[in-house]
């Protein structure tokens, strides 16, 4: 299963509620300050990292099994764990990065709350879930 995490998006500028992760040279503001999940992302000029990386933003996703997710795929950054208790790789998928990570039951979906909805199109479905605050929020799985 599949269930989407957030989307980074790179930049070029500076963004307000940057940090900077001096290891990685990058300057991230958290998807987890945004309803939607949207990570921005500014890398130093010597950022060890694939260009497509740095000009295509990536949709993450929690996956059950992060190495059955790799089986015969293009990765463009291996498994690595980028904090603690994280461990994320890069893929590509139809030209677009791709960032799978574990699932975790508790980590917090910053999604606005929605009414009940259920739907089934082309294999994705929109689910409820509760989020931290309490509410309902909507939940995309694919797979």
């Amino acid at each position: 299963m599949r269930r989407y995490h957030h989307i980074g998006i790179p930049t070029t500028e500076s963004r307000p509620g940057e940090t900077h992760l001096k290891n990685l040279k990058l300057f991230v503001v958290s998807h987890q300050k945004s309803e939607f999940g949207v990570e921005w992302m500014r890398f130093e000029a010597d950022a060890a990292v694939p260009d497509l990386i740095r000009r295509v933003a990536h949709v993450a996703f929690e996956v059950t099994d992060l190495s059955s997710e790799l089986v015969g795929r293009e990765i463009l950054i291996p498994p690595n764990s980028p904090s603690d208790g994280v461990r994320v790789a890069f893929i590509v998928e139809n030209g677009a990065p791709i960032e799978p990570g574990p699932c975790s039951p508790n980590t917090p979906l910053h999604i606005p709350p929605a009414d009940c909805v259920r739907a089934q199109v082309e294999g994705i479905c929109l689910q409820n879930r509760v989020n931290t605050d309490g509410g309902t929020c909507l939940l995309l799985l694919v797979g």
